[in-house]
């Protein structure tokens, strides 16, 4: 009986533990811990991965060498997946797999993935680098280290104290720096109380200062392993780990198109139309380039620096060993924040960037000011065909501009070289454009032709500041609101563009299909402001029209005079600016028969004139007339003018 009973208690002494049912109440509470950022909480499975740091083999007592033994047993479950590969596996006897499995947590479609290592000995420089170089300790959440029993003279101890430390250092030193992990430090057979010599002597404070450590506990582990208080120590131990096991990092992962484009949209796209939109319903000018452009290139430097951020460098994560075996449903690659990969996305979005704006003095012609767009648009890297469609877009938009600013220019017909200056050019859309072409020609793929992926973390890309120059001319825009009245002619722009854009739909709608129904006339289907805005412009129009034929008489009189040399009168109340019906009455009052002799000739003589006028005469009273002409022309158009407002205001208002 009492051999069956010993053989009972070794085989239950060296069956392996059940490490999920010990960590995962631990592992899930802080998973779900409400403090945690979502996408940590949101995670699809829980990892746990353990490396036990053991005395070299050769130096091992045979006391030793049985807790060892005992530790790695406890530790080890199941065989490893040969996809790991040899570097990973257990051909190297300093390293070993010791287990690699998952097991359910009681939630529907979450696991426990744990990962348990073995590391004999130091790891020499060379040994430190081919670790760090093959991910073996990537992901890595919490750390043994076994101490055999020190020695008992002085001089050894310090070299056994520094060995254990330059132990300890050297296997925190080949993962990368973040997170900082919780240490377990284990006595083996000791005999005694190690106390707080154990934290003092492997310099714990000094481990915690510089992050490589979080937090420190000693568990005395007696020789008699078969002890179930050794045991439960242990576990006590293991679930003292898993309660202070770092979460992952809480990153954020678009493709580097979304990435860009939501990025511009938020912090770009959105701040420059405010302020283009404040502008222009104050009837400020256009913003500057200058500042719209600073704006962009500062913001794709910072998107350039928070995906290749040196703190993703730092990260450890994701455990190597389940990205090796295939478990890559959601985990990262191992390659994603390597240095080749961060410099890479670093300089894929640095190409985004426009080249700098040259000055260009606010008082250019307008020749200038298309030559100066026109330039910089071809300092655009693209190609002929990408150059081709740029320069069709630009010469549109300043085409329209000008066309546009025609009608500006009419209220101000006396004044010379009336045309469009660098105010007046859409800088916003000329820099939407040059930007759409930048991120359009972009290259989104990776040297494999997959699509390439940002991973960042989410409070670096929350801190962009805005420059200082696009900040002062936010202020000034602000300044010129509240001090600057609002322009006349803008607003007679603005009033002049919106009749435009309002008559040309309507005569598209009048121009277009025909109503099916049949039953309903334009003017029913348009509101009663249009309607009566449609009827002065018929008015103007017939206006125009009378003014052609008048222009035209007038030409035919000059010519005949100027052919004849003499100066031909127009019937009384005929005058080259008159209407036609004024006219038609003019000649009906000539053909009326007069009390004078029949016969007499209706032209009046030119003898019974004081004096003959000379040509320079006749050329100044001409010019006089035209000049009397265009003035009426022009009042008679601003009172229409007027009136159409007044229209407009009476239609909205009234």
């Amino acid at each position: 009986m009492r051999l069956l009973q010993a053989k009972v208690r070794r085989e239950k002494a060296w069956s392996p533990l059940d490490l999920p049912a010990l960590i995962a109440e631990q592992l899930t509470t802080a998973g779900a811990d409400q403090s945690k950022p979502p996408a940590t909480r949101q995670q699809k499975n829980f990892y746990w991965k353990l490396v036990l740091s053991l005395p070299d083999l050769d130096e091992e007592t045979p006391a030793t060498a049985q807790l060892c033994n005992w530790l790695q047993t406890k530790l080890k479950k199941g065989s490893v997946p040969d996809s790991l590969g040899p570097s990973l596996s257990t051909d190297s006897h300093r390293l070993q797999t010791l287990s690699l499995y998952t097991a359910e947590t009681g939630e529907p479609g979450r696991k426990i993935c744990i990962c348990t290592k073995a590391v004999h000995g130091l790891l020499d420089q060379e040994a430190a680098d081919e670790v760090e170089s093959e991910h073996v300790l990537l992901g890595t959440t919490a750390v043994i280290l076994a101490l055999p029993p020190p020695p008992g003279d002085q001089d050894s101890q310090e070299t056994y104290w520094l060995e254990s430390q330059l132990r300890l250092v050297r296997l925190l030193q080949a993962k990368p720096l973040h997170p900082s992990l919780p240490l377990l430090v284990l006595p083996l057979g000791w005999g005694t109380d190690p106390g707080e010599d154990v934290g003092e002597h492997l310099d714990v404070r000094g481990l915690m200062e510089g992050e490589l450590v979080s937090d420190c506990r000693v568990v005395d582990v007696s020789r008699d392993v078969e002890d179930e208080d050794t045991c439960r120590r242990l576990c006590e131990g293991l679930s003292w780990l898993a309660d202070r096991a770092p979460l992952p990092p809480c990153l954020e992962t678009e493709d580097l198109r979304d990435y860009v484009e939501n990025s511009l949209a938020g912090e770009f796209s959105s701040v420059v139309y405010q302020d283009s939109a404040q502008r222009r319903q104050a009837g400020l000018p256009q913003q500057t380039p200058g500042p719209i452009v600073c704006l962009y290139n500062s913001l794709v430097e910072h998107l350039a620096r928070v995906a290749s951020s040196n703190s993703l460098q730092a990260l450890s994560w994701p455990v190597a060993e389940f990205v090796t075996a295939g478990h890559r449903t959601d985990l990262l690659s191992l390659e994603w924040n390597s240095e080749a990969q961060l410099t890479l996305l670093q300089e894929r979005i640095l190409a985004l960037r426009l080249p700098p704006l040259p000055y260009m003095d606010v008082d250019e012609s307008w020749s200038s000011v298309c030559q100066y767009c026109t330039d910089y648009t071809l300092s655009l890297p693209a190609d002929s065909k990408e150059q081709t469609v740029l320069l069709t877009r630009l010469r549109w938009l300043l085409d329209r501009v000008q066309t546009e600013f025609e009608d500006t220019c009419y209220l101000d017909y006396d004044v010379p070289d009336c045309e469009p200056t660098a105010c007046h050019v859409p800088w916003t859309r000329l820099v939407e454009m040059w930007v759409g072409h930048m991120v359009q020609r972009l290259d989104w793929a990776g040297e494999d032709g997959s699509v390439l992926t940002v991973h960042y973390l989410p409070d670096e890309l929350s801190t962009f500041t805005q420059p200082t120059e696009w900040r002062v001319a936010v202020g000034n825009t602000s300044a010129q609101v509240l001090g600057q009245p609002h322009s006349l002619v803008v607003m007679t722009e603005q009033s002049v563009r919106r009749k435009h854009l309002e008559l040309s739909r309507v005569q598209t709608t009048d121009t277009g299909t025909p109503d099916k129904t049949g039953s309903l006339k334009l003017e029913d289907r348009l509101s009663p402001a249009v309607s009566a805005l449609i009827r002065k412009a018929q008015e103007l129009r017939k206006k125009i029209a009378q003014e052609t034929v008048q222009t035209k008489s007038y030409e035919d009189q000059l010519q005949g005079y100027v052919e004849d040399g003499q100066y031909r009168h127009q019937p009384q109340g005929v005058s080259p600016f008159s209407s036609p019906e004024d006219m038609v009455d003019g000649t009906s009052q000539m053909r009326e028969p007069l009390p004078s002799p029949p016969g007499q000739d209706l032209l009046l003589d030119l003898t019974n004139q004081p004096r003959k006028r000379s040509l320079e005469e006749n050329m100044e009273e001409l010019r006089w007339r035209i000049a009397a002409g265009k003035r009426d022309f022009r009042l008679s158009e601003l009172r229409l003018n007027s009136l159409l407002d007044m229209g407009d205001f009476e239609a909205k208002y009234l």
